[in-house]
């Protein structure tokens, strides 16, 4: 089972009975797990760990970003011709199931399951489940509940406003990304240099950043969603104090609340 603060995955292998007339068999019973993304080979390990990193990299936190928690089972077939099948998704919370659906709809699978070497149908069950964190200025681990001062109003990207929030060196500037590279450098920077996490080692070469950049410049509400608890609390620590020189605009030229999320390679 793998832990996460604000988004914790918990993979396992469903045991199912086989179902002989549909050709369908367990991840228990197989001789080889399907394959997603790059492996050597086809181990239980690598089959857990590449689909664990394909939620962690894909899902859009912004569907999620108001509840404090949120949770669903799902199980599909991964066929002999490696397509995604008869999903099946229970939750009392729309938006992760949503979310879970689409996921799995779009998750792409190199070569499937085999038996004495024939490709052959699988059936597969595990629980996603999302659970939101802040901290506070004691740096105590405090849940939010969903009547917190988080909005969908930031639907915005900030990249879609008339003019992007900047810091003090994009002012003069004429590159576009300014704003998104010098989130990305910092970030790098602050993980490179931070004493306290000198010696955490980061699972996978990707952090999920999501946070939303207030009318009055404060950046708020960061998410940061990689395979290192103690990372993603300093991380989520440094991005709400970060500080950048003016909020995103209007047509009209007035301050707006936008939200920045991306997938950063470290």
């Amino acid at each position: 089972m793998i832990k996460f603060s604000y988004l914790i995955l918990f993979l396992f292998f469903g045991v199912v009975s086989t179902h002989a007339q549909t050709e369908v068999y367990s991840s228990t019973e197989v001789e080889s797990l399907p394959v997603i993304g790059t492996c050597e080979d086809a181990e239980a390990d690598c089959f857990q760990n590449n689909l664990n990193t394909y939620i962690q990299q894909n899902i859009d936190i912004r569907n999620l970003v108001s509840y404090s928690s949120a949770k669903a089972y799902v199980q599909f077939v991964i066929t002999k011709s490696g397509e995604i099948s008869d999903i099946k998704i229970r939750s009392t919370n729309e938006d992760i199931e949503n979310e879970a659906k689409r996921l799995l709809t779009n998750l792409k699978v190199q070569s499937p399951a085999t038996i004495n070497g024939v490709a052959c149908n699988m059936i597969f069950t595990t629980p996603i489940y999302f659970n939101r964190k802040t901290m506070d200025g004691t740096g105590r681990s405090m849940k939010m509940s969903s009547g917190s001062n988080i909005s969908r109003d930031a639907n915005l990207s900030f990249e879609d406003a008339a003019i992007q929030p900047s810091f003090k060196e994009c002012i003069s500037s004429n590159n576009e990304k300014c704003f998104e590279d010098l989130v990305s450098m910092r970030i790098k920077n602050f993980l490179n240099s931070s004493k306290t996490l000198k010696n955490e080692v980061l699972d996978g070469n990707k952090i999920k950043v999501y946070f939303e950049i207030q009318p009055n410049g404060k950046l708020s509400d960061a998410i940061v969603i990689c395979g290192n608890e103690k990372i993603m609390r300093e991380l989520t620590k440094f991005i709400n104090n970060m500080t950048i020189t003016e909020a995103a605009k209007d047509e009209n030229g007035s301050y707006i609340r936008t939200y920045f999320l991306r997938n950063i390679s470290v």
